[in-house]
């Protein structure tokens, strides 16, 4: 069995320089086709955290940031979006090696990503503001929008580069600095997706990247005092007590839920069942937008449901075969 000091060594991104937790501590990732150790990333503390928000805050305020202009920011996503194209391959396969997802699925996802930096690519420079009609002559009111500032990125095991554009692209595009922090499971896929940004030409010190083991380090983020939204993948539980820990926080939470499929009976039998087993088992299940319920036509029950069967312990057969 491998040693931590044979593993991989990763490090967290603060302040535009890779660095290790203040206090040397470390954790070990699984590799999840044999349960083996492959690579080892920095346990971040509190201390850890606040320096990144601090680096945050600082390159909010930032004229090398800060000034730049939407049209700017705009061309920054494109590049990102296209760099992320062109390593589309690459990206998939770490992404399936850290996380165990298929290959077919990881290609799936990332070859989808470069269209959300391209759309707020286009959006960067549209968030207008508006004149504001008065009973006064002499007065003139308008609306512009503005940055918030340090936002916070949870970001889950089961779709991490996924899950980690949508969140980038909206709030960068806006002008706000990120701090992101991954799940424990996939440290390294976010860690190589950092590093496109830099190629695009992002300024280093716009992104920050913790990674740690400990729960409470997301206390620790949430509440910091100059961390002003929060984006979150993870279930509603979790956005809930996110919302209790911090008076007037901006919460954005994609949570789990309980997703319902609804059939017709002028529905093609064979593509529903198929559709409904890929929403259902694809990602093994692990995906908030997993059917656990389906509406059938009474007129098409018995065959729809036989058909279902017939699907599902085919899934099982090859996984016991794969096991085996």
């Amino acid at each position: 069995m491998a040693t931590t000091q044979s593993l991989k060594q990763y490090q967290m991104f603060i302040n535009g320089q890779w660095l290790d937790a203040q206090d040397g501590s470390r954790f070990d990732s699984l590799n999840p086709a044999n349960a083996q150790p492959w690579a080892s990333f920095p346990h971040a503390q509190e201390a850890d955290v606040d320096a990144a928000v601090q680096a945050a805050q600082n390159a909010f305020e930032n004229p090398t940031w800060r000034s730049l202009h939407a049209t700017a920011r705009g061309k920054l996503l494109r590049k990102l979006g296209d760099l992320i194209a062109a390593s589309k391959q690459r990206l998939a396969q770490l992404e399936s090696n850290d996380n165990g997802k298929l290959i077919r699925e990881t290609l799936g996802q990332i070859g989808y990503m470069p269209e959300f930096f391209y759309y707020y690519a286009g959006q960067a420079d549209k968030l207008e503001g508006q004149t504001l009609p008065l009973d006064k002559s002499d007065m003139f009111a308008y609306t512009s929008h503005e940055p918030l500032g340090v936002v916070a990125a949870i970001i889950p095991w089961n779709s991490p580069m996924y899950l980690t554009a949508v969140k980038l692209a909206p709030a960068l595009a806006a002008g706000n600095t990120v701090i992101f922090k991954s799940a424990p499971e996939t440290v390294a896929t976010s860690w190589h997706l950092v590093n496109q940004l830099w190629r695009a030409g992002v300024p280093k010190d716009v992104l920050q990247f913790v990674s740690t083991q400990d729960d409470e380090i997301g206390r620790a983020l949430i509440t910091h005092d100059d961390v002003n939204a929060v984006i979150l993948t993870g279930g509603y539980n979790t956005a809930l007590m996110f919302s209790s820990w911090k008076n007037e926080l901006n919460l954005l939470a994609e949570t789990s839920g309980k997703n319902a499929m609804i059939l017709t009976a002028c529905c093609d039998n064979d593509v529903a069942v198929k559709d409904l087993v890929q929403s259902a088992f694809g990602h093994a299940g692990q995906k908030c937008s997993a059917a656990s319920r389906v509406y059938l036509p009474e007129s098409k029950s018995d065959e729809i449901l036989e058909n279902l069967k017939t699907q599902i312990r085919t899934i099982v057969r090859t996984f016991n075969f794969i096991i085996i």
